[in-house]
Order: C-alpha cells, then sequence, then structure tokens
C-alpha cells in the first residue's frame, strides 16, 4: 500500500486518505450499530417500523414454541386469550377459561387503554370496564417488553420467582 501511495500526486493521496478516514469512520459506526438499535431483552435487533405499529394488531396467546394454547372444554383445563391493541389507544383483551372444578366455561371481556412508558420497554395497560377477579384486582399494570416484532410479543409480568413470560402471536 505504501508503494502505491508513493506513485500518486498529491491530490490523490489527499484523496486516498479522505477515503480511507470514511471507510474507517463507517466501519466504526457500523460496530456501534447493532449495540444501540437492540432495545429489548429478546430483540428484534433491528426493526423499520415504529414500537407503535408493531404493537397494533390483534393478538392470540401462544405457548413458547408458538404453538396455540388449547381451546377449553367442560372437564378440561385451558384459556385462550386474546388482546386487540388499537392505534387510538384503546384495547381489549378477551379470556375464555375451563373450571374443572365446576365443569364450565367462562369468557371474560375486559377494556381499556394503553400506552408505552416513557422508555418505550413497558406497556402501561389501564383497565376501564370488565369484570373483577383475582386476576385483575387493580385497574392499572405494567407490562414489560421483553421482544415486540410485528408477528411475536413477549412481555413479562411479576411473578413469585421473577417475571413470567407471556407469548402472543399476531393474528390480524
Amino acid at each position: 500500500m505504501y508503494a502505491i501511495a508513493r506513485t500518486l500526486k498529491p491530490n490523490q493521496q489527499q484523496l486516498m486518505r479522505k477515503i480511507n478516514l470514511v471507510i474507517c469512520l463507517f466501519s466504526f459506526m457500523l460496530s456501534l450499530f447493532p449495540c444501540a438499535c437492540k432495545k429489548y431483552e429478546e430483540g428484534p435487533l433491528i426493526s423499520f417500523k415504529s414500537k407503535e405499529k408493531r404493537l397494533v394488531g390483534k393478538w392470540l396467546e401462544v405457548d413458547e414454541y408458538g404453538e396455540a394454547l388449547p381451546t377449553p372444554e367442560p372437564f378440561t383445563w385451558g384459556r385462550v386469550s386474546v388482546f386487540e391493541f388499537k392505534a387510538d389507544g384503546e384495547f381489549s383483551n378477551s379470556r375464555v377459561a375451563a373450571n374443572i372444578a365446576s365443569n364450565t366455561i367462562s369468557t371474560k371481556v375486559y377494556h381499556g387503554r394503553w400506552s408505552f412508558d416513557s422508555k418505550k420497554e413497558n406497556i402501561k395497560i389501564y383497565y376501564t370496564s370488565g369484570p373483577t377477579s383475582l386476576t385483575y384486582p387493580t385497574d392499572e399494570y405494567d407490562l414489560t417488553i421483553q421482544r415486540l416484532k410485528y408477528k411475536e410479543l413477549w412481555y413479562g409480568v411479576p411473578g413469585y420467582y421473577g417475571l413470567n413470560t407471556i407469548y402472543y402471536e399476531r393474528v390480524e
């Protein structure tokens, strides 16, 4: 490289220095880029859609492998949960659950408002209507986002041993 640089004219040498400087700066910025873009623990690494656009839509709860949870039937335990986040900040959460002890299937629909916290790391849920139960003893919750892709939503809710991860898949 040095031999080539000696054969170049001074203005060509200046051009080569500028090109090398641009390449070095670009390489440095590229090395920092992936570190700065990952917002959530499980990703995505980079996304060209805003967090709001990724969240708005209908989400079906799935297991950790992306399989649908079993549909509740009498004499079995099961539940199906569907969240629908709307662009205007409204949401609904429909739950169908089977109770083995009473051999009943119940459907509950909750409504409310949602927003991101200031760092967009949590979804703030404010329930405004729906049945009250031990499942939802208060009307405000923070869902800790672990993954927010266009087709995947993972969030954590406080549990006995830390955060319990709940998995959802986009259905619309």
